[in-house]
């Protein structure tokens, strides 16, 4: 008797790859999605996981490569192409109107048309049936900009589903999800998987991927570095997997070590956001005086909230103290007037005024410096050999300094930004990702730098998205998960394998 083939996977990639410039975002890259299954992608940021997905929903042109549905080599050069495929996918940006209904947002593009007017009782009809289908009765006659955002979340899952995908990608779907809502997604993502629809799940967050993957697939730097059945994994192995081998950290003897008395205190620090969810819970952390800490965990772990607690641009409750004084009562100015400064990993949006000069951008923080401020009139040649200044010893590439900030490359505007920072002298840097988009010479003076605060007995916390920075750079390192410090290395036992762990499981396992 003839055995019967083998079930033909839904979608394959075969050696794609895709490149931005010199950057390789993806590289090389396998896969194979079994139709009915729910397959996850994880990795590091950076790793490529989007990057991939984009090219198969046809927001991106692969370089190469090939993208197979059904058994038959594809080109989708659009996102019309994908969803002519049955490939959908909902990002985590929401695009919805809101000044229209979630029903009318459900149709937009695809709107049910009788006499050349919107057919009102074919839309009534698909929120029905969606509503059937996965259980979600959202409040469809209400405006978008009334509702949640996890209304909005479920409104771009339901527009694909409305639209014949039979292949989801969702990205980072559980990202804007109270605990209780992300248990509704999880389950309407598993009753999908079982009326046969395909989903490609991307997260970072490992005990998600574990609850409801047939399938896992690593990425690593743009390559995949491990596939395999959910079944025949763990969190542990998936993490070791996503940050690699362990890394040779540089010679430290040259390292005076860090001084007893704190410069930063943080007791029972929380941050509860709009939606009443606990993105920090009780944070204890301290950085002595001399000393570089690192705060690493998986993106979402609550990284962004608590460098906004500390400098004050997200509320919070709790005790934060620098150099021995209560500063979470106080608003951003009066902190970093007591000594804080801070390296924004959003240059775009907090750290720079794009549309000001690099002169304006370069002294801002620093106007009541009395050398370069007066009673009435601004110092101006004060300003301008401050800024020279500044250019020169941080080699930022601009033609003019009263040319705006938006001029400068992206590599540019963080040197501006780290380089005003630093120069000010602050008690505690708060180096949020600090070198974001600059390139491998820039990264290594950006290093420098940061080492030489600790070498002059100043103080970082080093908030980074870049395990080898943090191993690299830091005396100590805080590993962050769910808003919970789950463990604090010291330098010695800080491995990739010990991180990996802490960042998964936490402490108790």
């Amino acid at each position: 008797m003839t055995p019967s083939p083998a079930p033909m996977p839904h979608l394959e990639v075969r050696r794609l790859s895709k490149r931005f410039g010199p950057l390789v975002a993806v590289d090389g890259v396998d896969l194979v999605v079994e139709r009915g299954t729910v397959h996850s992608i994880v990795g590091e940021n950076g790793a490529g996981k989007t990057t991939l997905m984009k090219c198969i929903a046809g927001l991106l042109q692969p370089d190469s490569g090939e993208v197979i549905v059904d058994g038959h080599a594809v080109r989708i050069g659009s996102v019309h192409d994908a969803l002519a495929l049955g490939i959908g996918m909902v990002h985590q940006e929401f695009s919805v109107v809101g000044e229209l209904t979630l029903a009318e947002n459900l149709v937009i593009g695809v709107e049910p048309r009788r006499r050349g007017l919107l057919d009102r009782n074919a839309v009534r009809e698909a929120t029905v049936r969606l509503s059937e289908q996965t259980g979600w009765h959202l409040p469809w006659d209400a405006r978008a900009d009334q509702v949640g955002v996890a209304e909005l979340q479920r409104l771009e899952l339901l527009r694909q589903l409305h639209r014949g995908a039979g292949l989801l990608i969702l990205d980072e779907p559980t990202a804007v999800l109270g605990p209780a809502e992300v248990d509704m997604l999880l389950s309407t993502v598993t009753d999908l998987r079982d009326q046969g629809v395909t989903v490609l799940f991307i997260s970072h967050k490992l005990d998600e991927v574990m609850r409801i993957s047939d399938q896992v697939t690593v990425l690593r730097g743009g390559r995949v570095v491990q596939s395999t059945a959910a079944a025949d994994t763990s969190p542990r192995d998936l993490a070791a997997a996503m940050v690699g081998e362990a890394l040779a950290l540089p010679d430290v003897d040259d390292r005076p070590p860090a001084g007893d008395d704190a410069i930063l205190e943080v007791e029972d620090l929380v941050v509860i956001d709009d939606l009443g969810v606990t993105r920090l819970a009780h944070i204890d952390l301290t950085v002595r005086r001399g000393e570089i800490v690192g705060v690493y965990g998986v993106a979402g772990s609550g990284q962004a909230e608590l460098v906004g607690a500390l400098t004050g641009l997200v509320p919070s409750r709790g005790s934060v103290k620098l150099d021995g004084r209560e500063i979470n009562d106080q608003p951003t100015g009066r902190r970093r007037r007591a000594g804080l400064g801070f390296i924004s990993p959003d240059r775009r949006q907090e750290g720079l005024a794009l549309s000001e000069s690099v002169e304006e951008n370069g002294i801002a923080g620093a106007h009541r410096d009395p050398t370069l401020s007066g009673r009435v009139v601004r110092r101006r040649q004060a300003w301008r050999d401050r800024i020279a200044e500044l250019i020169r010893s941080y080699a930022i590439k601009v033609g003019s300094p009263d040319l705006p900030a938006s001029s400068l490359s992206g590599g540019n505007q963080q040197r501006l930004v780290v380089g005003r920072e630093l120069d000010m002298q602050p008690k505690l840097l708060i180096a949020s990702d600090p070198t974001r988009g600059v390139d491998i010479e820039g990264v290594a003076g950006i290093h420098d730098l940061l080492m030489g605060i600790r070498r002059a007995g100043g103080s970082v916390l080093l908030v980074s998205h870049d395990l080898d920075e943090v191993l690299s750079l830091s005396d100590r390192i805080a590993v962050i998960l769910d808003g919970r410090v789950t463990a604090v290395l010291d330098r010695a036992e800080a491995t990739r394998a010990s991180i990996a762990e802490k960042m998964t499981i936490g402490s108790g396992t």
